[in-house]
């Protein structure tokens, strides 16, 4: 099916549907130069004052749309609190690389310079969270050494890329990202340790190569890590 230019579409969508709208953000692999044909196209749409943000999907002339609507508290709060509390920079990388679709504004120009700053800035986290990392990923390597069964081992591999890569880019001062976002991330910074993360985790019936390559990877932060590991709770006894 022939589609109707992303731009277009989009500049016309606003018109219709977020008149009103201070700012948007043209984000994702289309707007990038990209032609996947199930791609669709990510908009980041801020006004100045809504009642509640909320994210909606839906096809517009053929185009699948995922639109992330805010106002300026909402989006402020998604960038200094729930961003920074989750180590994942969504929506800031949406602002930051995205295309703006309006006429550039004071507030636009904040906006996306506040992003970037984000993006360019380390994360934050203490040496607890380390080490309750370290633990987690020490339990997968545990439970990979006997799966019961192939739907548990290929479960215990995912869980333990996952938890693995963010616990690498943590400790080198980067942010994270979630689903196909993270292994982008780790290939950005670090293209060779991104393949042997495909390399060796592609193979999930080698737990023998997972835990070697696993174990490897940790030595330099403390290794694995399970006598003595202690665990305080935020949650207060009566």
């Amino acid at each position: 099916m022939s589609l109707n230019n992303p731009l277009e579409t989009i500049q016309k969508l606003i018109a219709e549907r977020y008149k009103g709208t201070k700012a948007v953000f043209w984000a994702g692999s289309i707007a990038k130069g990209g032609n996947k044909e199930s791609s669709d196209l990510d908009l980041v749409i801020v006004y100045e004052k809504l009642d509640d943000a909320y994210r909606e999907a839906f096809i517009y002339e053929g185009w699948p749309i995922d639109a992330f609507v805010n106002d300026v508290e909402s989006i402020n709060y998604f960038f200094n609190q729930a961003s920074k509390a989750s180590l994942i920079l969504g929506l800031p990388t949406m602002v930051a690389d995205g295309i703006e679709v309006m006429k550039e504004t004071s507030l636009s120009r904040q906006l996306k310079k506040q992003a970037i700053d984000l993006l360019n800035s380390i994360p934050s986290i203490n040496q607890e969270e380390l080490i309750n990392r370290r633990f987690k990923i020490t339990d997968l390597l545990d439970d990979l050494k006997e799966p019961d069964n192939l739907h548990e081992q290929m479960a215990i591999t995912f869980e333990l890329y996952k938890q693995l890569a963010e616990f690498y880019l943590l400790v080198n001062g980067k942010w994270l990202g979630s689903g196909k976002q993270l292994p982008r991330l780790l290939m950005k910074f670090n293209p060779e340790m991104a393949e042997e993360f495909a390399k060796v985790f592609g193979d999930v019936s080698n737990a023998e190569n997972i835990i070697k390559f696993s174990q490897e990877l940790l030595k330099p932060y403390g290794g694995l890590i399970w006598d003595g590991f202690k665990l305080n709770s935020r949650f207060k006894l009566k």
